[in-house]
């Protein structure tokens, strides 16, 4: 469960910060699936803000009180 999630500024810093280090592979590789030929890296920000709404489903959904 994300509690605390980074803020979204931050995790857009830090995906820029990752195409830096590769700057001699494309975007388009970059986060094109790897079953599509591509590297497969996903943005930390659609995976956190996908963490951070699984983790609000789930919370909604128990039964514990």
């Amino acid at each position: 469960m994300v509690q605390n999630p980074p803020s979204k500024t931050a995790l857009e810093d830090a995906d820029q910060q990752i195409r830096n280090v590769v700057q001699s592979t494309t975007m388009y590789l970059l986060y094109t699936r790897k079953k599509e030929g591509g590297l497969g890296v996903t943005r930390m920000t659609t995976d956190i803000q996908l963490a951070v709404i699984k983790s609000v489903v789930r919370m909604r959904q128990s039964t514990d009180p």
